[in-house]
């Protein structure tokens, strides 16, 4: 999962400009942001982020971000 937010170019396709901005905006709120300020930001439904995030990353960006902060909690 960390390869989206670095750019890698191992990836098989490449990822939405705006889904590497939604998981850039999750990371450096270490997932204390609503996704819906995040789709906001985006220009986007909260529905339309879930729906491109968990296509191209495979969680949703509510999941991803209990992810985070479950990660920063210990």
């Amino acid at each position: 999962l960390r390869a989206v937010g670095r750019g890698d170019g191992d990836r098989l396709y490449p990822v939405r400009p705006e889904v590497a901005q939604a998981w850039r905006r999750l990371v450096v709120a270490r997932g204390r942001v609503q996704v819906g300020a995040v789709a906001t930001e985006l220009g986007w439904s909260r529905r339309y982020l879930t729906e491109r995030f968990r296509g191209e990353v495979g969680l949703s960006p509510k999941t991803f971000a209990r992810v985070l902060r479950f990660e920063h909690a210990h």
